[in-house]
Formats: structure tokens, C-alpha cells, sequence
């Protein structure tokens, strides 16, 4: 099971995070996240999902603030 979240540019937040979340992940699900840069085809690794009790998960910043697609593989 693939989830593919594209991040057409800069995304930040305050704290150093994104302040933007996957939602309706299931629940006990787990991924395992990476990064893919578009430009290049290399992955970066984002860590392991595993989402809250509401089926939620914080987005990490990407390796740099550029175009990237955040994949989830379950």
C-alpha cells in the first residue's frame, strides 16, 4: 500500500516543523516514509509512521525546501 503526498514547494513551520499532517492513516498501521526528489529520483529517509489514536501523523521538513514527494509505503 503506497501513500504519495507531493510537496510542490518551500513547506516550514514554527519549531522547526511543517505544521501540516497525513490524516486518516489506519489504525496500528505502519508505514515506512521517505522522501523522493523529483529532480534526481533519490530517496531520503523520513523514519516510520505510525500513526496517533486519530489516525494522524506529523509531516517532517523535507532535506531541503524544495520540490519533493513524500511517499509511504505500508
Amino acid at each position: 500500500k503506497l501513500r504519495l503526498i507531493y510537496m510542490y514547494g518551500p513547506i516550514w513551520g514554527v519549531g522547526g516543523g511543517t505544521n501540516l499532517t497525513v490524516r486518516k492513516l489506519e489504525p496500528g498501521a505502519a508505514y515506512r516514509a521517505f522522501w523522493w526528489d523529483p529532480r534526481t529520483g533519490e530517496e531520503q529517509p523520513a523514519g516510520d509512521v505510525t500513526p496517533d489514536a486519530a489516525g494522524t501523523w506529523p509531516i517532517p521538513l523535507p532535506p531541503t525546501l524544495t520540490d519533493w514527494l513524500l511517499v509511504l509505503e505500508a
